[in-house]
């Protein structure tokens, strides 16, 4: 971050041009050893990945040897190679398929995107329906006794805006509430003045989260 802009060093060029031959020599040797099985065998896509890395990567080594001075000036082509300097951490994803014990931790993770992707979906409509309940109970009561909150406790009247005046608010605090991210007794507080019904629906919230939701979603992934 110190030499943001500062054009790399000769040693930086030399160990990258040497990475590239290294890799593009190494993709070379599968692509003659394999022939077309290359892209059809069962690793086609770590093979396409690969190809793909050593690809972007010959391109920008060769457009920043090559490329004038002048284009340094131009905004949308340093913006080209800033994504391309990026995409280098996709390397480390390379690295990991080299390992048994990480290619297997890598596939773990490759195969849990979809049972991830129901878990969120779930989780949101949990947090939906308690969201709602508890948006629309601050709203009734700020709806009645708002301005003498507002009066007598300005922070308690802040709190409960900043916490549950919407169903978003709400279902962020319902989130830091399930993960640790803000002590749940503060809410608690908050809903109890709207009423008792719904500091117990807190209550059911929380042990519903803790002992039903996370061991379900748990002994999915396990």
């Amino acid at each position: 971050i110190e030499h943001a802009g500062e054009d790399p060093t000769g040693f930086m060029v030399t160990v990258e041009l040497a990475l590239v031959c290294f890799y593009g020599i190494e993709m070379a040797c599968k692509l003659a050893a394999h022939g077309r099985w290359f892209f059809c065998k069962r690793d086609m896509t770590w093979n396409f990945f690969d190809l793909f890395l050593v690809l972007q990567s010959i391109y920008e080594l060769v457009i920043g040897l090559l490329s004038p001075n002048g284009h340094r000036d131009d905004h949308s082509f340093m913006r080209t190679l800033r994504i391309l300097k990026i995409a280098k951490v996709l390397r480390v994803v390379t690295i990991l398929t080299l390992f048994a014990e990480l290619r297997l931790i890598m596939n773990s993770l490759v195969g849990s995107i979809v049972s991830m992707f129901w878990s969120f979906v779930m989780l949101t409509l949990v947090f939906l329906l308690f969201g709602l309940v508890f948006a629309q109970g601050c709203g009734i009561y700020l709806a009645e006794h708002g301005e003498w909150l507002r009066s007598q406790h300005p922070d308690t009247h802040t709190e409960m805006l900043s916490s549950f005046g919407s169903v978003q608010l709400a279902m962020l605090s319902l989130l830091k509430t399930s993960t640790g991210g803000a002590d749940w007794s503060g809410y608690f507080d908050s809903l109890v003045l709207a009423g008792s019904w719904y500091g117990a629906c807190f209550i059911l919230f929380i042990g519903f989260y803790q002992i039903a939701v996370i061991n379900i979603l748990t002994g999915i992934f396990v």
